[in-house]
């Protein structure tokens, strides 16, 4: 475009990004409609390109994968909502915490701030015994580091998990080691914390912590203890679908 993302970074000093639409002056590009919706068109269409080649690299069929293969367990449509058997899936998120992430990465976009995705884990989250650079984490970077830049953004993974403990005691902690900005937690340490209460621990902690309340996201506890801070807490939640790639939740408590 026309337009020289460079000439708005000092939006992002703003109080956690957040700016007024009023506030952004005459002349930019953000309060150019017509730049505005092409530049939605163009990254919609840039995500269904990455997203495609993700498919491809796995072999999977994209008509399998209904809604970019999320399932929302609070929608009234059954393909959305998982329980008709016909599609796969690899993730489980509330149909408003969706649109809570999207409004994040929205502001991220206009304001072309730092976005956070963060994990605390166990060893094997941590990719002990691999290559760090290989843990998911770290590919998760390397591959959608690229798209995040091209939409204006800064992405920012942090791989905080470690082995020998988990998560209990880095939570105590709170933004001391997680940092004081987070937009999507992510919890993977079910292999060592099983009981759902260190997991607890650590999604309350996150809310209370820091700057900014993130999207939290489970990798393996199951959607039990989500639902229980998002009905105590009004939190936006989701996690990796039980199995994989399989429409099962995993339901532990």
């Amino acid at each position: 475009g026309a337009y020289d993302y460079d000439d708005s970074n000092e939006y992002g000093v703003a109080w956690s990004g957040e700016i007024d639409p009023g506030d952004f002056p005459p002349g930019s590009w953000q309060t150019d409609p017509t730049y505005v919706s092409s530049f939605l068109v163009q990254a919609r269409a840039l995500v269904k390109r990455v997203r495609r080649s993700i498919y491809d690299e796995y072999g999977w069929n994209e008509e399998e994968y209904a809604n970019g293969g999320i399932q929302f367990p609070d929608s009234d449509d059954p393909v959305k909502k998982g329980g008709n058997g016909k599609t796969k899936n690899v993730a489980w998120m509330y149909e408003e915490s969706v649109l809570a992430l999207s409004r994040k990465l929205l502001r991220a976009m206009m304001t072309n701030d730092h976005f956070y995705v963060t994990l605390g884990g166990h060893s094997a989250a941590a990719g002990h015994g691999n290559n760090f650079l290989q843990s998911y984490m770290m590919e998760f970077q390397r591959v959608m580091e690229p798209v995040f830049d091209r939409l204006g953004m800064v992405l920012v993974s942090s791989n905080l998990a470690q082995g020998g403990m988990g998560t209990l005691q880095l939570a105590l902690a709170g933004s001391g080691i997680y940092g004081v900005k987070r937009d999507f937690m992510i919890w993977d340490s079910s292999m060592t914390e099983r009981d759902g209460r260190a997991q607890d621990v650590f999604l309350r902690q996150m809310l209370l912590s820091g700057e900014t309340v993130p999207i939290l996201f489970d990798m393996g506890g199951g959607r039990a203890a989500m639902d229980k801070i998002r009905a105590e807490s009004g939190a936006h939640v989701g996690g990796a679908a039980g199995g994989g790639l399989f429409p099962e939740y995993k339901n532990t408590t």
